[in-house]
């Protein structure tokens, strides 16, 4: 009969270190999934800044092009005009971009925070239930 608190004891220690390795393999795994996710958020930001020099630089030639095609000269304050709006617009728009990715690493981190923290609570409660096991077997 002595041997059933010693092979008890041992279950314990056993489903502790098992329950602990989950723990640190999930957190790896969320870990992996944030960098996924930052990569994946970072290279939808480069596209859409490309998206947007690509409209800039078309809508740029459409001016040009109307103006000349009015008569207005190049240099003129009405093309300037125009041209300096949509620089405006374009530069806005990139910055609202840089906004989003600062939100989104932000984001991330606070994933990791999160990951972490459920990793040091796991591994806690796991030292709990082993003290308990090892206390149980001590007043066996």
């Amino acid at each position: 009969m002595a041997a059933a608190p010693i092979i008890a004891l041992g279950a314990a220690v056993v489903g502790a270190g098992v329950a602990m390795y989950g723990q640190f393999k999930q957190a790896a795994a969320e870990r992996k999934a944030n960098r996924l996710r930052r990569k994946q958020a970072d290279l939808e930001a480069m596209r859409k800044k490309r998206q947007m020099l690509r409209e800039y630089a078309m809508n740029r030639a459409k001016t040009l092009a109307t103006a000349g095609g009015q008569g207005i000269g190049f240099g003129g304050s009405t093309a300037a005009g125009a041209q300096a709006g949509q620089s405006n617009q374009l530069a806005s728009n990139i910055g609202g971009a840089a906004q989003g990715r600062a939100i989104g690493v932000g984001l991330d981190k606070t994933a990791n925070d999160i990951t972490t923290a459920s990793l040091i609570q796991g591994i806690g409660g796991g030292i709990s239930s082993l003290g308990q096991a090892v206390g149980n077997y001590g007043g066996a």
